[in-house]
């Protein structure tokens, strides 16, 4: 039986190549523009993690409040491309702070 497989294997080497692609297209930059940070390191070479503080979470839900906008609505005056999760997240402390995005957000809202 063993011989049977031997027959029909094919015992040549395959190789795979990668080819160049013409497509100009491909753009690495966020789409919104506005999540495009550089981490910060720390004197030990580890990359500081900064997320929204309570205040600024505050800010951005009151004024969101005040202009009787939900977290939705938010995102497509902030983005088309973002989604009320986005929005959850940073009022809900688990975003990670962008300071581009916080001034978007508060140009938005009309927050000085």
């Amino acid at each position: 039986m063993s011989n049977y497989w031997r027959n029909y294997q094919d015992f040549e080497p395959v190789v795979l190549t990668k080819t160049k692609s013409n497509n100009n297209h491909t753009n690495n930059k966020s789409k919104t523009n506005i999540h495009i940070n550089k981490p910060e390191i720390n004197e030990d070479g580890d990359v500081i993690i900064k997320y929204y503080t309570q205040e600024q979470r505050n800010i951005i839900i009151s004024a969101r409040n005040a202009k009787n906008l939900t977290r939705k609505e938010l995102a497509t005056k902030i983005s088309n491309t973002l989604n009320e999760k986005f929005i959850e997240d940073i009022e809900n402390g688990k975003a990670q702070f962008h300071q581009k995005t916080f001034n978007k957000i508060k140009s938005v809202l009309g927050i000085k």
